[in-house]
């Protein structure tokens, strides 16, 4: 069947534009928060799930969603970056299936992230990233 609106197809880059612009801004937000006000859970967490040192693992993950969103946001090394994010929405969404988690989130969130991170991995920055210059 054809398409109902062909013209629209010409636009295509467009969309992995938006979706690294939600995903980006998302895990910049988490990172900022992480960095902030939901440290003491996060480096508890760590401690609780006996990784050594905790405050090691607790400082590369929100620096990881930090940077990772900033990078989403100007398209550098978007399918890199999407790939991180997508094994640390996979490893979250574990976490807090299991019930482990002190940071509770909405596992929804999680899944919705992993499937924006796969989509950027496979179909790359769209419009307005760094990314299409090189």
């Amino acid at each position: 069947m054809q398409s109902i609106f062909p013209y629209l197809l010409s636009w295509g880059l467009i969309v992995p534009f938006i979706l690294r612009i939600v995903g980006g801004a998302y895990f910049v937000y988490f990172g900022y928060k992480g960095m902030t006000s939901e440290w003491q859970h996060k480096l508890t967490f760590f401690k609780e799930i006996h990784f050594k040192p905790a405050e090691f693992f607790a400082y590369v993950i929100t620096i990881g969603e930090l940077l990772g969103g900033i990078m989403l946001l100007m398209g550098f090394m978007t399918q890199l970056v999407a790939l991180i994010l997508f094994i640390i929405c996979i490893v979250s969404l574990l976490i807090q299936k299991s019930g482990s988690a002190t940071i509770e989130r909405d596992l929804n969130l999680y899944i919705l992230l992993g499937a924006i991170m796969l989509s950027l991995f496979i179909s790359g920055a769209g419009y307005y990233a760094i990314d299409l210059m090189i």
